[in-house]
């Protein structure tokens, strides 16, 4: 038996529909950021060993193919 929404999930859905939508691509460059920053951060401090710093150094590696990938600069294209 399917339920009918009640008073709140109405206000909540009219609510959701008036907000900006957000899309994924906005959300690349602050993950990027904030990954960048942290991994940076271990491979440059000191107080981490060199077993802790792989993941570091995967996650720079992994963010500069992201970002340097020919198919990224061919999906722009097509969208303008």
């Amino acid at each position: 038996m399917t339920e009918f929404p009640t008073e709140w999930q109405h206000w909540a859905w009219d609510r959701a529909r008036q907000w900006p939508s957000v899309q994924p691509e906005q959300f690349v460059p602050i993950i990027t950021i904030v990954l960048l920053g942290a991994s940076l951060f271990v491979i440059l401090s000191k107080q981490y060993d060199a077993t802790v710093k792989h993941w570091a150094y995967g996650t720079v590696g992994t963010l500069i193919g992201y970002w340097l990938r020919p198919a990224r600069a061919a999906n722009r294209k097509k969208s303008n």
